[in-house]
């Protein structure tokens, strides 16, 4: 299974500090009356974040194990900040990673990587 990590840039120190890791969850728990032809399947849904700026992000995830495929979603008041698909080259890997700018300028980091780490 995999997390995503989140850090937010800090413009004093020119690093990142990690804010938070968040673990996606098997689709069965995040869609109870819903029936899934696969069971590796996992995700977020309508997952918050508060910022420090006290901007609010909504992630929306989907991972397949069986191809690595990778589904991301951010909004931000119900505007679409990113949508992005992609494959992880292996499951220990932390890819994919980007950094976004939020609508009042906050740079976040996103990375993808095992929970086990």
């Amino acid at each position: 299974m995999i997390k995503v990590n989140i850090s937010i840039g800090n413009n004093q120190t020119e690093e990142w500090d990690q804010l938070l890791e968040i673990p996606f969850e098997p689709y069965d728990s995040l869609y109870p009356n819903q029936k899934f032809s696969q069971e590796n399947l996992y995700g977020l849904n309508k997952k918050e974040v508060k910022l420090p700026n006290k901007e609010i992000l909504e992630l929306g995830a989907a991972y397949d194990i069986s191809n690595r495929g990778l589904s991301f979603v951010i909004t931000n008041k119900n505007t679409t900040l990113l949508n992005l698909s992609s494959f992880k080259r292996d499951d220990k890997a932390w890819d994919p990673a980007f950094v976004l700018q939020t609508p009042q300028g906050e740079g976040v980091s996103f990375m993808f990587g095992p929970v086990d780490s």
